[in-house]
């Protein structure tokens, strides 16, 4: 077994994917800006996500006896309009997807890493897979229908008055909109009755 090999890459993907998760958390506040709840919401569970990989490879890395390390990351591109962005992505996924798949072999002889690379890999490769199938479903109802189906949650149209941050670029929080915090309306209630 190579454990420095192990330990090589998984600190390369631990780097890289902090960065891509740092990435996908702020497109998620940048879709929730746009009203775009549910795409909002899965690249925000994606983030986290993503960070629980990171951990896993870290813990992986101090296992094996390796010092993990925090690297400088590149800049990430954040993206304005979420087609362009998913199209990014999957670009990333397209080149990266193989290659881990390559990275995941060379360590099979560290079973335990070789699992842990394996199931990363399979969650990169759906992620793949739900990129392909989101753009392959704008190029079959349009892109307005599709962006109309990111407002929905829960199969609910998504409302503006419960919403805590800013809906829409420009837009104002609960308390700018009602001149109270409704955070704490339920409580002040509650004082009174007492």
């Amino acid at each position: 077994m190579d454990t420095e090999l192990s330990i090589r890459l998984l600190q390369a993907y631990a780097a890289g994917l902090a960065a891509q998760s740092m990435q996908h958390k702020v497109q998620s506040k940048v879709f929730a800006s746009q009203g775009l709840v549910k795409l909002a919401e899965k690249y925000a569970g994606h983030a986290t996500e993503e960070m629980g990989w990171v951990d896993k490879f870290i813990d992986r890395i101090i296992d094996l006896g390796g010092a993990a390390r925090v690297e400088a990351a590149p800049e990430q591109t954040i993206y304005d309009d979420p087609v362009e962005f998913i199209e990014a992505d999957l670009e990333v996924s397209e080149r990266e997807v193989p290659n881990l798949g390559k990275a995941t072999l060379a360590v099979a002889e560290d079973l335990t890493t070789f699992d842990l690379l394996k199931g990363y890999y399979q969650d990169e490769e759906e992620d793949m897979y739900w990129m392909q199938t989101q753009l392959g479903l704008i190029k079959v109802i349009g892109k307005q229908e599709w962006l109309i189906r990111q407002l929905y949650v829960n199969e609910k149209v998504f409302d503006r008055g419960a919403f805590r941050a800013p809906c829409f670029r420009g837009g104002r929080t609960g308390q700018q909109r009602y001149g109270k915090d409704l955070r704490f309306q339920g409580q002040r209630q509650q004082r009174r009755r007492s």
